[in-house]
């Protein structure tokens, strides 16, 4: 889980530390909805089963700034 507000990590180095170590991307980032109705951000899954969730503004610690979003993900 990723925020798109995040100053200490922000995605798009998440994006190229995952390149680094291997792991690549199976298709592109589709959209995460909530409820049908709420976009909440992208999914972008990877090899090895990891699926990465980028939360719509969440900064560094994704559930100090978007509790519920972040429990959906669970």
């Amino acid at each position: 889980m990723s925020g798109d507000w995040d100053d200490v990590v922000p995605f798009s180095d998440t994006y190229k530390n995952l390149n680094k170590m291997g792991l690549r991307p199976l298709g592109n980032a589709i959209p995460w909805l909530i409820d049908d109705i709420d976009h909440a951000g992208f999914i972008k899954n990877y090899s090895y089963g990891l699926v990465l969730f980028l939360v719509k503004g969440a900064g560094h610690e994704v559930p100090l700034y978007q509790r519920q979003r972040s429990y959906k993900v669970l």
